[in-house]
């Protein structure tokens, strides 16, 4: 009887915690797997949650797959009518599926955001070499940032805007491979800029690094015309 009232309970408490940590979701499913001792326990022995068109802290995402195991929860708030949550920090593994329009509406999210600006630094650290760098300025800015994929193959555009308000459009094409886990590295890279000093400072640049940060680690990343499939572990916080 106990643990049919947990059932019962638990269900529609991880649905509303699901939904709350997202912007926007569509068709988001789930199955718990757990014996009644774990959940008299308090501890889900596994989930598996599905969804399509989610939006994560400004991260657009076409569509998700996540398996996360040996979840321990709030069950004595539970039993009584209080909302679900996590006690401790869970590893999840699982699919996420990305096409360009995710991506390049993803632009000014915390999530990518920080990634593309430290990705852009390192696009900017040649060009202090130059001896007209002071003319040009220290401070810049990056506008009209795109991001399109072919096979194993990522181009990037954007305009760099320096503190004269000139506008210097950039292009990169460049192959994308893993490091390590938590290790993005661009390679082979072709740049396309019409500013001839631009293109000679960039060409110096042998490869670029994207570093995801210990929350996350990717295992397999696939990049085809218009879309990308990460393969991958993250870190879900309480």
């Amino acid at each position: 009887m106990e643990t049919r009232l947990i059932r019962r309970l638990l269900n529609p408490a991880i649905k509303f915690w699901l939904r709350s940590q997202v912007e926007a979701a569509h068709n988001i499913q789930f199955e718990i797997e757990s014996s009644d001792r774990q959940l008299l326990s308090g501890e889900i022995q596994r989930v598996s949650v599905s969804g399509e068109k989610i939006v994560y802290q400004g991260l657009h995402l076409s569509a998700v797959k996540l398996v996360a195991t040996g979840i321990e929860f709030n069950l004595g708030q539970i039993l009584r009518g209080k909302p679900f949550h996590l006690l401790h920090p869970l590893n999840a593994e699982g699919t996420l599926f990305l096409l360009e329009t995710d991506l390049n509406a993803s632009i000014a999210s915390p999530l990518l955001g920080t990634v593309l600006a430290e990705l852009l630094d390192q696009w900017a650290e040649p060009l202090t070499a130059l001896p007209h760098w002071q003319t040009i300025g220290q401070d810049h800015q990056w506008r009209d940032i795109e991001i399109a994929f072919k096979p194993d193959t990522l181009r990037l555009k954007a305009n760099f805007c320096n503190a004269h308000q000139q506008i210097i459009p950039l292009a990169l094409t460049a192959s994308v491979t893993l490091s390590n886990p938590q290790t993005i590295v661009l390679h082979h890279l072709l740049w396309d800029c019409p500013d001839p000093d631009f293109q000679e400072a960039l060409a110096t640049t042998a490869a670029l690094t994207i570093a995801l940060g210990s929350e996350a680690a990717i295992e397999q990343l696939t990049l085809e015309p218009g879309q990308v499939t990460c393969q991958m572990q993250i870190v879900i916080s309480p």
